[in-house]
Formats: C-alpha cells, structure tokens, sequence
C-alpha cells in the first residue's frame, strides 16, 4: 500500500492581543494541553483530530 498525501492544511490559533502566544509561529500539543481553548463545535472533524492528537 502506498500512501500519498493529497493536501496540507495548517492549524491555526487565534489568540487576543496580549495572550502569551500572540508572537509565536509553532505550538505543541503541550502548549495546547496546558492552556484554555474554545474549539469548533461538536462534530467537527478538526475539533476531533485536535482532542484525539491531545498529549
């Protein structure tokens, strides 16, 4: 079986002026793990990609 990437999509986080993160260009999923999010709605699929790949 070969595996062939069709596309690449980039996550994004938006954060209000003054968040920590305001500068960053890359976040871990620690970073994520350890800070208050507001994800998509239930039943989106990034939303579950997101909760899944959680440390």
């Amino acid at each position: 079986m070969d595996v062939i990437p069709l596309y690449d999509e980039p996550f994004v986080a938006i954060v209000p002026a003054g968040h920590p993160w305001q500068d960053r260009r890359d976040l871990t999923g620690r970073d994520l793990a350890e800070d208050d999010l507001i994800p998509l709605g239930e039943g989106n699929c990034f939303r579950d990609l997101i909760l899944i790949n959680m440390p």
